[in-house]
């Protein structure tokens, strides 16, 4: 499962707590990839014990900026449910990857797509281990098939816009 803290900044603010942390001991990932280097076109599956996938990391470029990060451009993780069906698709045009932590931050803006909605938001702290993450505001859901997703019998409540500065 997939679970993501949105923020709104409207009047007032709204803080949510940040992802929780894997709280397994994480070993570094490896990249093969000398400091100061750059590789274009990566795509990194993970699967399970298994063999199930569980993501898969598309990446126009990556380039290692010290032992820890990696900075990524044109990246596009999809995340895969139990049965190996997509669930989500996180796209980030630059982001910056810890791989001590595992976390993928970005500073820019973020869309997340699903079958039923799509977010998105102005930052994101998405951390893979955990498979939880932070998207930050202002933050935009579309909602598509609102009568497919809702019970028959309840009316679609109207929505409610927040103005955002």
């Amino acid at each position: 499962m997939l679970a993501f803290g949105c923020v709104a900044w409207a009047q007032p603010a709204v803080v949510t707590p940040a992802p929780e942390r894997s709280p397994r001991t994480l070993k570094p990932l490896s990249v093969p990839l000398p400091i100061g280097q750059k590789a274009s076109e990566i795509k990194i599956p993970q699967f399970n014990l298994t063999g199930q996938i569980l993501s898969q990391l598309l990446a126009g470029q990556v380039q290692r900026v010290d032992d820890e990060f990696l900075q990524i451009k044109e990246l596009k993780l999809d995340l895969y449910d139990d049965r190996g069906n997509s669930e989500f698709r996180i796209d980030m045009p630059a982001s910056i990857f810890s791989t001590k932590t595992r976390v993928i931050t970005s500073e820019d803006p973020v869309s997340i797509h699903h079958r039923d909605f799509d977010l998105s938001g102005s930052k994101l702290e998405f951390d893979t281990a955990t498979r939880k993450g932070r998207l930050m505001g202002p933050v935009t859901m579309k909602i598509r098939d609102v009568e497919r997703i809702s019970p028959k019998d309840a009316p679609v409540p109207p929505a409610t816009v927040v103005p955002t500065k």
